[in-house]
């Protein structure tokens, strides 16, 4: 996760502390309260390392979330959703964030955003190329587009992948401006000199695009 999204991830927790402490809500096992709480602390902090998150999986496994007040149940799926995916339990996670898209209307819209990226990346990667599209296509961002134009592509769908990208304007971005130059290539099997510029702008700073570049200006 990048530092911005872990600081939204530590203002979730502090809402959630504030959702059940017991002076608050009575109807709320403190126990329960405690174990949820150190549950969210600990996928924190076990971000960067795989070991940790399986034990963190295993606190989250005995959670019995439906005992849990809406918005601190919205919360603790998101989380535990990330956690799984750590660890590569892409199917379980995928369930996670279904219960978690249920009660949207209770995310912050940053926090909703990391769900449908979240829930897209594990459909995707468990090869769910149509599915992972559609709910990229739930994102407003650059990277929600990219992801959708690379599932349409896994599916040999060159015309899905273009009409993508006409209905959705990044124009500032420049790996969404270099994969459309990439996709009319494709299209239209050949090169244009506008395109190989937009290329050649994305060499500078992406990798990928770099090779791509280089590979398209060899007579």
């Amino acid at each position: 996760m990048h530092l911005e999204r872990n600081l939204r991830w530590a203002i979730l927790i502090c809402s959630f502390q504030i959702l059940v402490h017991p002076s608050v809500s009575m109807s709320i096992d403190p126990i329960l309260s405690t174990n949820v709480r150190n549950a969210m602390k600990k996928t924190i902090e076990s971000k960067n390392d795989v070991s940790k998150s399986y034990e963190v999986c295993e606190l989250w496994d005995i959670i019995p979330f439906e005992m849990l007040p809406n918005r601190a149940r919205a919360t603790a799926f998101a989380l535990y959703a990330a956690c799984l995916v750590r660890v590569g339990r892409d199917s379980k996670a995928i369930d996670m964030y279904d219960s978690c898209l249920a009660l949207k209307n209770l995310l912050e819209r940053n926090t909703l955003e990391d769900v449908i990226m979240g829930r897209a990346s594990a459909l995707q990667r468990r090869m769910s190329y149509k599915e992972a599209a559609n709910q990229y296509l739930e994102s407003s961002s650059s990277k929600g587009t990219l992801g959708a134009i690379t599932c349409s592509l896994r599916l040999q769908n060159l015309e899905g992948a273009i009409e993508i990208l006409d209905k959705r304007a990044h124009p500032n971005d420049i790996e969404i401006t270099a994969t459309a130059s990439l996709l009319r290539i494709l299209q239209c099997g050949s090169i244009e000199q506008n395109d190989m510029v937009d290329l050649k702008d994305a060499s500078k700073t992406l990798p990928l695009f770099h090779w791509i570049y280089c590979t398209l200006k060899c007579p």
